[in-house]
Parts: C-alpha cells; structure tokens; sequence
C-alpha cells in the first residue's frame, strides 16, 4: 500500500469515462465548499477538461514511509536542527518521532505536516490555518490544506534536504539527479522523492486552479 498525489481528478476521470468515479468527487468537493463558506473562502471549482500535467520526472506513487520521512526531515527543519542531526536520528518511518508528534498534535500549523497520509485535499487557495472536518462536511482525509502553503513549505526546507531550486524556481537539475542511477544511494531518497511530487503538483495546482488529491 502506498500514496499517489493526483492534479486534475475530474479531467482525467471524466477523459477515461469514469462517470461514478467523477461523480464521488463531485460530491467531495460539495462538501469541500461547505467547510470553505464557514470559513469565509471562496467556494472551489474544479476543472473538468483534461490539462497536460508536468511531473518534472517526479514519481507520483510511493510508500507511506516516504511521506513520512518529509514530514520528520520537516519538523527538523523547523525547529532548526541540522541535515546531520536529522540523518542520524531518522526513525524508519516512525510517526512517534518527538518533533513529528509536535509538529502534528500540538502545533498543528503545517499544511504538509498536518494531513492525512492516504486521502485528502489540498486547494490552490491562500489560508493560514488546516481547515478540519466537521459532522456537516465530513470530506475524505478530514483536513483541508492550501496548495500555496504546500508550495511555501517545500521551498523552505529544500536547502535542509540538498535540493537546488533557481530563483526562477526551476528544479530541473534535481529532477536530473532522481532519474540518475546514483540517486539509489541518496541518504535522503524517500524526502526528496515526495518533495518532486508534492513540488510538481503544487505549481500546477496553483497554475491550474485544481486539486491536490491524495489517494
């Protein structure tokens, strides 16, 4: 079992025929709009027509021990610890890591940190705080998180993880390195695999208006 991030969901469901499959997601994002009223954001529309989507060579499916492994790497980030201490320290996909839990229970302020590892939503909207669920829009992964923010994060940790971004925020030569047969032995795989992905559909949600869909 693993993770696969999504853009464009109805697009290509409904480019495949996949009517039942597009109408469950139809009525996800009904019940995502409710939570998105009460919150005072605008309502989102997802676009229906199929859009070309640049992986920038990034694998869009992996295990839940990578999504893991970014989340840690992350909260070492944050509470300014160093790559080394983060290497030597790195659980094997250990969610009970210390900084992790208090990044995820108590602090509850990162977008990536804070969502479900299997389903769930993240919308090309601008918003501060993790938007959860309630018994009247109880959407799929019970929390909302904003493309922009996951776009903030990821560049905020890259140079903790060794990822080289321009200032134009091309990633190319990191997408290079992926596809190298080096990049086995890369210490920090898992993170900067999910990083690619979450990075590639990040931009082209934002450029898109779509969805991030994890499933």
């Amino acid at each position: 079992m693993g993770l696969a991030i999504e853009v464009n969901i109805l697009g290509q469901l409904l480019e495949n025929g996949d009517e039942e499959g597009a109408a469950f997601f139809k009525e996800e994002f009904e019940l995502v709009n409710k939570a998105l009223k009460v919150h005072g954001l605008p309502a989102h529309v997802e676009p229906e027509e199929p859009l070309e989507f640049d992986s920038l060579g990034s694998c869009l499916s992996f295990p839940y021990s990578f999504v893991h492994y970014l989340r840690t790497a992350m909260a070492y980030a944050r509470n300014n610890r160093t790559r080394q201490q983060y290497l030597e320290d790195k659980p094997d996909g250990n969610e009970k890591n210390e900084l992790l839990q208090c990044e995820s229970i108590e602090k509850t302020t990162s977008h990536i940190i804070c969502h479900s590892d299997c389903e769930g939503y993240y919308l090309p909207l601008d918003f501060e705080d993790i938007i959860f669920a309630d018994e009247d829009y109880q959407f799929a992964g019970g929390m909302l998180g904003s493309s922009k923010k996951v776009l903030e994060e990821l560049l905020s940790c890259a140079d903790f993880l060794g990822i080289e971004i321009t200032p134009d925020g091309d990633v190319s030569k990191e997408a290079e390195l992926q596809e190298s047969d080096n990049f086995e032995n890369d210490p920090l795989l898992g993170e900067k695999t999910v990083w690619l992905a979450l990075y590639a559909a990040a931009k082209f949600s934002i450029a898109h208006n779509s969805a991030i869909v994890f499933a």
